[in-house]
């Protein structure tokens, strides 16, 4: 609506300037076309950066917590899809428990629906659900939003676990002076056949660890005049996770003392 009223007023603002010769009129058309860009601009800006789009929807679906029929609003969230029917309540479906998220078609005018299982982790059961927007567009920006907050959820983890973190014993001349050691590491390669960590205790490639260990070299500068505990981030060579990333080394400096024997 505030597109087309600011549509309508550029286009005012064009016939002022070109038809008009009194120089108030033309002034007029000008600020009306400067203020419809200004609007139209912010509006655009407004609708790429929200991140939690949201669409009215009509709900169709099996999951008993959700009410059938139902109309409301629908919403990505960071920690799950948001349903709000007003006063008939408000569910939340945590990104966990949406599987296979797809845009299909649903009804006998073949309106365009966002459709997903919910798995109930009780019953042990996946339950089917539609939701068909008001406007065919916004299946799609929904769709996008959940893959996008699904796929931000799973690389936070694999970012922790892609991070290796050693201690690595240097002598008090080195801190001073500098110097480069070169350390054994032992890198995770994420099972790829496995899918994730531990998923098949009978897997023929990690035997269900999740993963295989595949024995590196890395050389670590010591800058002069460090400091212990002073961390030294190596990257790609930490484990590597199913899609192939390499996480950074992270190397922390521990002071010798006398008496203390070097680890390797």
């Amino acid at each position: 609506m505030i597109r087309i009223v600011c549509l309508a007023t550029a286009v005012g603002g064009m016939t002022l300037l070109a038809a008009s010769v009194d120089s108030t009129w033309r002034l007029a058309g000008a600020l009306s076309l400067l203020l419809s860009a200004v609007v139209l601009t912010t509006v655009g800006l407004l609708a790429r950066t929200d991140p939690c789009p949201k669409a009215k929807v009509s709900y169709t679906g099996s999951y008993p917590p959700l009410l059938i029929g139902s109309r409301g609003m629908a919403w990505a969230k960071p920690e799950g899809l948001a349903l709000d029917f007003g006063r008939r309540g408000r569910r939340l479906i945590k990104y966990g428990r949406l599987e296979q998220a797809m845009v299909t078609h649903t009804g006998r005018e073949g309106r365009r629906a966002l459709f997903a299982y919910v798995n109930d982790a009780i019953s042990r059961t996946l339950y089917p659900i539609w939701l068909v927007p008001r406007h065919p567009l916004d299946a799609d920006r929904l769709l996008r939003a959940i893959l996008r907050r699904n796929y931000e959820d799973a690389d936070r983890v694999w970012k922790t676990w892609r991070t290796m973190a050693i201690d690595l014993m240097v002598k008090p001349e080195e801190l001073r002076a500098g110097a480069t050691k070169e350390i054994k590491i032992q890198r995770k390669v994420a099972c790829t056949h496995c899918g994730i960590v531990g998923a098949s205790p009978t897997c023929r490639v990690c035997a269900g660890r999740g993963a295989v260990f595949q024995d590196d070299v890395a050389a670590v500068a010591i800058p002069k005049g460090s400091r212990p505990g002073k961390e030294i981030v190596l990257p790609e060579l930490g484990h590597e996770d199913v899609n192939g990333y390499r996480g950074p080394l992270v190397v922390r400096l521990v002071q010798e003392y006398v008496g203390h024997s070097a680890r390797s």
